[in-house]
């Protein structure tokens, strides 16, 4: 029989051995020592996001950072417009609607349990665009009426619309995106009332509506403003209520004096606090606003420098 002092030893050995164990599973790195240190969940706090298409294209690009930063899930559901997600949001469907209007007193008189509060994130904007050759030639502008007779191509030659004697050509938008909604809600006043496109190019992306552009005498398109630089690319004023062409400028376009814009909203049913503050102080930060701009609308603050390739 082993004496009684070596068995104390060797059990004070075992348990040496296993508080260094434990040891080791918390500072070494493993997720349950990480959870038994700080207290992080591995579970993602999930939103549900509903609403406009246009906002969530935003939401989308800031998604990554928000999982990794914030560890938020969110989950978006780009359908059923503002009004009925901001009624998602009244009925606690929702955790927060996309919108591209403010509120308004129905919306609020409708659940006056809640206290609904809106967060103002970004701009859509977007732009007729020509290229140098029309722009030289003096088409700088043009009204709702004057693109209708392009859109329904009643007119061949630009001279028809008092512009140089050169065809004529228009590429215009895939029906149903975001871009092409604003169009043709500026250019006919109704959605509704937009004819049918009859034999005219699609372009399905920015990029191609610029390079259609650039590469075709006598075009025209509809483009978010990422793809004009003034120099191959200009984009057209178009008037206010008043008759007063206005340029898509910068400033312009935040004030929403530029016709040709929608605003970005969050929307929550109470004062924002826990993930849905977080969220919308992110979207409001430089990388936040930086999301927008990735997104192809006008960040309404400052944003975030790029990061390098």
């Amino acid at each position: 029989m082993r004496p009684l002092r070596t068995h104390r030893a060797e059990g004070q050995s075992a348990g040496m051995k296993l508080r260094a164990s434990f040891l080791r599973m918390i500072l070494g790195g493993s997720s349950m020592g990480l959870g038994l240190l700080t207290g992080f969940s591995a579970n993602a706090e999930t939103l549900r996001l509903h609403g406009s298409s246009v906002v969530a294209q935003a939401m989308t690009a800031a998604a990554p950072a928000l999982k990794s930063e914030f560890n938020i899930d969110v989950k978006i559901y780009p359908e059923g417009g503002s009004t009925v997600a901001i009624q998602a949001v009244g009925t606690g469907s929702a955790d927060m609607a996309m919108t591209t209007r403010p509120l308004t007193a129905e919306d609020r008189s409708a659940y006056p349990a809640k206290r609904f509060n809106e967060a103002l994130i970004g701009v859509q904007a977007v732009t007729l665009i020509v290229g140098a050759e029309l722009w030289d030639a003096g088409v700088r502008s043009l009204t709702p009426e004057q693109v209708q007779t392009i859109y329904e191509r009643r007119a061949a030659n630009w001279k028809e619309l008092g512009g140089p004697d050169q065809k004529l050509k228009f590429f215009n938008p895939t029906r149903g995106q975001g871009i092409w909604e604003l169009f043709a809600t500026w250019a006919y006043g109704d959605i509704r009332k937009t004819p049918l496109p009859k034999g005219l190019d699609l372009v399905s992306s920015g990029r191609e509506a610029r390079n259609s552009v650039q590469f075709a005498t006598g075009s025209m398109s509809v483009a978010t403003t990422r793809w004009v630089d003034q120099k191959t690319i200009f984009s057209l004023s178009v008037p206010d209520k008043a008759g007063t062409p206005v340029e898509p400028t910068i400033e312009n376009i935040r004030e929403q004096r530029y016709p040709l814009t929608k605003p970005l909203y969050l929307v929550v049913g109470d004062r924002p606090v826990g993930p849905l503050k977080k969220v919308i102080d992110f979207m409001l930060s430089p990388r936040g606003q930086q999301a927008v701009m990735k997104a192809e609308h006008v960040p309404i603050g400052e944003v975030a420098p790029a990061a390098a390739p």
